[in-house]
C-alpha cells in the first residue's frame, strides 16, 4: 500500500459540494461520505451505496485517482479524478457523466465533473487512523538494508537484523542482543508520516531521535536522525549528517502443520 492510500484510510464526510459549475446546497449532500479501506471504497451518498476499487498514480501533477465501481448504481463503470490530500482534508474532483478527467480542482457548466471537498469524520477521528497505522506496524520485522551516516551496513550483519514492535514500543535486534528499545510516538498526517523515538534501552538511552518513515504493504522505510539533530525531510540522509536510513521486510508468520 502506497503513502498516498494509506493516508486515505479511514471515514470522510463530504463537507462542500460543486457539479458542473453550480454549489450544490449543503441539504443536497448531507451525510454523505466515502469509506476508503484497503484499496477498496464505500460511498454513501443520496440514499444510495456504491462501491468499488481504487488505483492511485502519485507520480502526476495534480495526483490522479481511479474509481471503478463494482457495486452500486454505478456498476461497471470508472470515474476518472485528481485529488489533493492535506491532513484531514480531502479534495477530490473527478468525472460523473464527463469522460475527460478534470485537470483542476473546480468544475464548469456542462463538464460533467464534480468536485467534492471531504473533512475526515471525526467519529472516525485520527484516534482511530492512528490506532490502525498502528496496527500495520505490529509484528516482527527482517532487515532487508541499512545506511548509517552514509556508509552501508555489511550484508552479514544486515541478516541478523530484526525488529519486534508491538503497540507503539518497538525493539531492534541483532542476533540475539538487543540493539534498541524505544516508545514511538506517530505523525500519519504528514507527509512523509514522522516518527519520533523515546530510547529506553540501549546506546542512548533517554535520547530522542526524530525521524520519517514510509509503509508500503509489507515493506516498511525508516529514516531517523541522530539523537539532537533536525528531522530529515525525506527517506535519505547526507553522508556526514549521522542517522540511519533502514529498509524492513515483514515476517510471515509459520504455516501450522
Amino acid at each position: 500500500m502506497n503513502a498516498e492510500l494509506q493516508g486515505l484510510q479511514g471515514t470522510w464526510e463530504i463537507v462542500a459540494l460543486e457539479v458542473d459549475g453550480a454549489t450544490v446546497p449543503e441539504a443536497g449532500f448531507r451525510g454523505s461520505r466515502i469509506v476508503v479501506k484497503g484499496g477498496t471504497f464505500t460511498t454513501i451518498s443520496m440514499g444510495a451505496t456504491y462501491g468499488g476499487t481504487l488505483s492511485i498514480d502519485a507520480s502526476t501533477n495534480p495526483k490522479t485517482l481511479d474509481l471503478s465501481f463494482r457495486a452500486g448504481p454505478e456498476r461497471g463503470k470508472t470515474s476518472l479524478a485528481i485529488f489533493e490530500l492535506d491532513g484531514d482534508t480531502w479534495k477530490l474532483c473527478l468525472t460523473v457523466t464527463g469522460k475527460t478527467r478534470p485537470t483542476a480542482f473546480a468544475t464548469k457548466r456542462g463538464s460533467g465533473h464534480a468536485y467534492e471537498v471531504l473533512k475526515r469524520a471525526t467519529g472516525q477521528s485520527a484516534r482511530e487512523a492512528l490506532q490502525e497505522e498502528l496496527a500495520r506496524l505490529e509484528g516482527e520485522w527482517s532487515l532487508v538494508s541499512g545506511v548509517r551516516d552514509g556508509q552501508a551496513l555489511p550484508a552479514d550483519f544486515v541478516k541478523t537484523g530484526r525488529r519486534l514492535v508491538e503497540g507503539n514500543e518497538t525493539t531492534v535486534l541483532f542476533g540475539k542482543q538487543v540493539y534498541l528499545k524505544a516508545a514511538f510516538a506517530l505523525g500519519i498526517a504528514s507527509t512523509p508520516k514522522t516518527i519520533d523515538y523515546i530510547v529506553t534501552a540501549g546506546d542512548g538511552r533517554g535520547e530522542t531521535q526524530l525521524g520519517v518513515y514510509a509503509l508500503e504493504g509489507d515493506t516498511v522505510t525508516y529514516c531517523l536522525a541522530a539523537a539532537g539533530q533536525p528531522r530529515p525531510t525525506g527517506l535519505a540522509l547526507a553522508p556526514g549528517a549521522g542517522g540511519v536510513v533502514t529498509v524492513w521486510k515483514r515476517k510471515k508468520a509459520a504455516k501450522r502443520k
